[in-house]
């Protein structure tokens, strides 16, 4: 059974973020442009990164750092957007 500590509870504090984020834009509560959704997926995948500490695995540090990287990329896109 997993050991529930602090990396845990990023680690699904994360997942939730990010599925939370999907489930915003499914619903069209929020559009995948809005900072909303953009900062809970890049806050859920730096959550998830932190968990990874604890249990590594290669495979979700290079998807959680590919989700950051467009994470970033969106709302860099979004707030020049606003600046314009």
């Amino acid at each position: 059974m997993e050991t529930i500590n602090l990396f845990f509870v990023f680690g699904i504090l994360g997942a939730i973020g990010i599925v939370g984020a999907y489930f915003l834009i499914q619903l069209e509560i929020y559009a995948a442009e809005h900072v909303v959704t953009l900062s809970l997926n890049l806050g859920g995948a730096f959550l998830v990164l932190i968990s990874l500490y604890d249990g590594f695995n290669l495979g979700s540090l290079v998807i959680q750092l590919v989700w950051i990287v467009i994470g970033l990329a969106g709302l860099y896109k979004k707030l020049q957007t606003r600046t314009v």
